[in-house]
């Protein structure tokens, strides 16, 4: 996975070097006012999950990372045009539940961790071990098609603009797991352990959602909302994730 991961980086990085190496022959104040074009995004953002199951309960620090190569399409001058492009995105929910499959329903279901249960290593029955949790997450990496509808200002001086986008971006699931790392919940011993997931089952491949971003120059504010749960319908927990926080563009 880590190897797809470098590799599909080194792609976009390509992508971007390749249009800007295109417009290497521009004349330097034409391309000052091109100023905006976004052909490399990143994005860093806090994820969450805005509709999720009663008693579910997920940390403020959650968040991921996006990486996009963009492209442009002048509609109206450079005030107007649309945006595409191609991106990797990650993403990582903190929560307080563990992530299971009941077979009888064919359904994933989040259920409530034990927080204390018998102690295997002792012979009295009735002592019993607190179980707390340091890490517990669920992951997920997308690659995605993002396209955006832009509104722009003219470029002062400087080049730079302030700028209003809207539009939506459909991903594909490329990889999916939880992590665990606290009390032993399973054999009831004194160590911690870890545990990974490595799949989620009924989990959606195909995702798709809603974006927004407003900024000046190089610096926006972002935002996503998916219009897609995520997991399959009737096999899972109602869960929309959305995203926020701030987007950066350069090259």
């Amino acid at each position: 996975m880590q190897k797809i991961v470098l590799t599909f980086i080194a792609l976009l990085c390509g992508l971007g070097a390749f249009a800007q190496d295109k417009d290497a022959s521009v004349p330097k104040d034409a391309k000052k006012k091109s100023a905006g074009s976004d052909r490399v995004v990143v994005d860093l953002f806090h994820d969450n999950w805005l509709t999720k199951p009663d008693g579910v309960e997920t940390k403020w620090y959650g968040r991921g990372a996006g990486l996009y190569t963009m492209f442009n399409k002048n509609l109206i001058k450079k005030n107007v045009n649309i945006g595409f492009g191609v991106g990797l995105t990650s993403h990582n929910v903190y929560h307080n539940m563990l992530v299971g499959y009941n077979a009888i329903a064919d359904s994933a279901v989040l259920v409530n961790y034990p927080t204390r249960i018998p102690n295997n290593a002792t012979t009295i029955a009735d002592d019993s071990l607190n179980i707390e949790y340091k890490k517990n997450k669920i992951s997920t990496t997308y690659i995605d098609v993002p396209i955006e509808l832009r509104f722009m200002t003219n470029a002062n001086a400087k080049g730079r603009r302030f700028k209003i986008a809207v539009g939506g971006r459909v991903g594909y699931l490329i990889n999916g797991h939880t992590k665990y790392k606290g009390g032993d919940y399973l054999y009831g011993t004194n160590t911690d352990i870890k545990l990974k997931q490595g799949i989620i089952q009924n989990i959606n491949k195909l995702r798709y959602g809603a974006t927004a971003r407003i900024g000046y120059g190089n610096f926006n504010l972002f935002g996503y909302y998916a219009l897609s749960q995520m997991f399959e319908k009737n096999k899972g927990p109602e869960i929309a994730p959305f995203s926020i926080g701030f987007s950066f563009n350069g090259m």
